[in-house]
């Protein structure tokens, strides 16, 4: 009976179906009658590109994921929600000087798996730090980063968009005494011509040439158009990556000159970097010590 019945319903949709199709087959047809080939192969290269896009992007964010899980020996960190900013609940805090700027932590973090004092579980939240890593993240230390090294190949390979893969990988590479400063420079050039406008990308050129390998002249041209890119953007698009990479820009730069024996050059950038950012202590303390009246 139930069979029957559920027959009879589908024979009425699909009985309405047909003349409710006929009546909107017009407006239909009155679009476009199809794409050309190449409209098509068009279609099909931008949908192919968008996937590809979606695949790069997380897989270079699970990589990035798997070497800060590696650099905190496991152990995952998560950020608070609004009701945990307001109570006094276990942060994460770094103790070793590793994580700087951006980078560092704020107190606005915690671990996934909850200490003893806060895990309203019980037995069960015993068991989970037993089998889970877990461990007091409040002024942690750090498994050496370099040691992550090729992790930070593989996420720029997949991801060339990827500015921190560039940027961290290069700086672990000049850390690291049997790759050295050569070739992470070599490696931020790869990372240059994939991201010509980045901020970051030129602002560590720049460091690299003028705190590791000493080549002042050559340092100075991917400072300088840091902060030229710097000025192009809308400041409120600027990312906190960006604004830190902006900073540096300034300070290495004056310091370039100044090692250079460029006086006059360091107080032009020295001047001009204190305009934008005038809290920044390197620019201030420049130009007390070579007022405008004394440059040499």
């Amino acid at each position: 009976m139930k069979d029957g019945l559920v027959y009879a319903l589908c024979g009425i949709c699909l009985a309405l179906a047909y003349p409710i199709a006929n009546s909107i087959r017009p407006t239909i047809e009155q679009g476009p009658v199809g794409l050309t080939q190449e409209q098509n192969e068009a279609l099909e290269e931008k949908a192919q590109a968008s996937l590809l896009g979606q695949f790069r992007g997380s897989m270079s964010d699970f990589l990035y994921l798997q070497v800060d899980k590696f650099v905190h020996e496991g152990v995952e960190i998560r950020g608070k929600t609004e009701s945990e900013l307001k109570k006094d609940k276990e942060s994460v805090t770094s103790g070793d000087g590793v994580e700087t700027g951006a980078r560092q932590h704020n107190g606005t973090e915690t671990t996934v798996v909850p200490g003893k004092k806060e895990d309203w579980r019980g037995i069960l939240g015993d068991i989970e730090r037993q089998v889970k890593t877990y461990k007091p993240m409040g002024g942690h230390g750090h498994r050496d980063p370099k040691d992550a090294l090729h992790i930070y190949r593989l996420m720029t390979a997949s991801n060339p968009k990827f500015i921190r893969g560039w940027t961290e990988g290069a700086w672990l590479m000049a850390r690291k005494k049997e790759v050295g400063a050569e070739k992470a420079l070599a490696f931020l050039r790869e990372g240059e011509k994939a991201n010509p406008e980045s901020i970051e990308i030129a602002s560590s050129l720049g460091w690299l040439l003028t705190r590791d390998l000493k080549r002042y002249d050559e340092g100075r041209t991917p400072l300088e158009r840091a902060i030229a890119l710097g000025k192009l953007r809308d400041p409120q698009t600027l990312t906190t990556d960006d604004e830190e990479a902006l900073v540096s820009a300034y300070r290495f730069l004056v310091n370039n000159r100044r090692y250079a024996k460029d006086i006059p050059a360091a107080r032009r950038w020295a001047l001009d970097g204190q305009a934008r950012f005038p809290d920044d202590p390197t620019c201030r303390k420049f130009l007390e010590e070579y007022p405008a009246e004394n440059q040499n």
